[in-house]
């Protein structure tokens, strides 16, 4: 979600202004804008994402696999996780470079069974081969230009003076279907527990 400011319209860059005393009032334990400045760019963190990340945790091990390159990767782990409590190892942060695919991620680099493995993309083109491991999770479009990023013509949540619903929204559906999905993979018998079984009959 890149946003080069300089060359937002006025009015973009009094609303975007406007979000960011929000921000800073809420505190430094519910911020959720945060400057790259090596990157050029600002990123927006999604409403309930903290929530999110601490529930499933306690049922998944979680990784970051980004198509992004890994100083990226290692940018976002460090905002979203500044305790290193979900992605506390090197193995469980992936950028482009790691990858064995041009344009593809793949579980290959992924150190556990398939059958164990469940992905959580906004993007399902780059999963070729892993379909059936994947719930695909809506596109966040808060900053202004993120529409256009995608190829998208529609006005950003920002625009729309809004922002993303946290009991109604894309991260709270899906970690109802999160703790489906794992709950039947456990009440499998042992050699059939398959988390694609599971979020086959969930998503139906």
């Amino acid at each position: 979600m890149q946003l080069q400011s300089l060359k937002m319209p006025q009015k973009q860059v009094e609303e975007f202004e406007a979000w960011l005393q929000h921000d800073d009032k809420a505190g430094p334990e519910r911020k959720m804008l945060y400057k790259l400045p090596h990157m050029r760019m600002w990123t927006k963190l999604r409403p309930f994402v903290r929530e999110f990340l601490a529930a499933a945790n306690e049922m998944f091990q979680l990784y970051i696999y980004t198509m992004g390159d890994r100083s990226y990767a290692l940018e976002m782990a460090s905002i979203l996780d500044p305790g290193r409590i979900y992605f506390d190892g090197p193995e469980r942060i992936i950028g482009r470079s790691d990858g064995t695919a041009r344009h593809q991620k793949s579980l290959d680099i992924v150190l556990v069974g398939e059958e164990k493995v469940l992905i959580l993309d906004d993007t399902e083109g780059v999963w070729p081969e892993h379909r059936s491991n994947l719930l695909r999770i809506e596109r966040y479009l808060f900053l202004p230009d993120a529409p256009a990023h995608f190829g998208l013509r529609c006005p950003s949540l920002m625009t729309l003076q809004r922002d993303e619903d946290v009991e109604g929204g894309a991260l709270a559906t899906t970690l109802r279907v999160l703790k489906q999905v794992h709950t039947r993979y456990f009440e499998a018998p042992k050699g059939e527990q398959d988390v694609r079984r599971g979020l086959s009959e969930v998503k139906l």
